[in-house]
């Protein structure tokens, strides 16, 4: 079985994905790591992933969103109107 290269290169590595799956992770035009221990040093322009997010120690899982469901209905009847 033979890899080409081009296949290869759109698999994401584990750093990119540590990336896209953390809290501090920022898109938009370029994408940055918005921790303040790492922006001032990382900057926001060419941010490389491979060079911070293997081994970061500030990594932190984005939050999921969760949906409450409706609390149940309270019964408003009174005793007198059950007779």
């Amino acid at each position: 079985m033979t890899t080409h290269v081009a296949d290869l290169r759109s698999v994401p590595s584990v750093a990119d994905l540590r990336f896209r799956g953390c809290r501090w992770a920022k898109s938009g035009g370029d994408a940055y790591c918005s921790n303040p221990n790492v922006l001032p040093f990382a900057g926001t322009h060419g941010f490389a992933a491979a060079a911070w997010c293997s081994d970061c120690a500030f990594y932190k899982v984005k939050k999921s969103i969760r949906v409450h469901s409706a609390p149940a209905q309270a019964s408003h009847e009174t005793i007198h109107d059950r007779d």
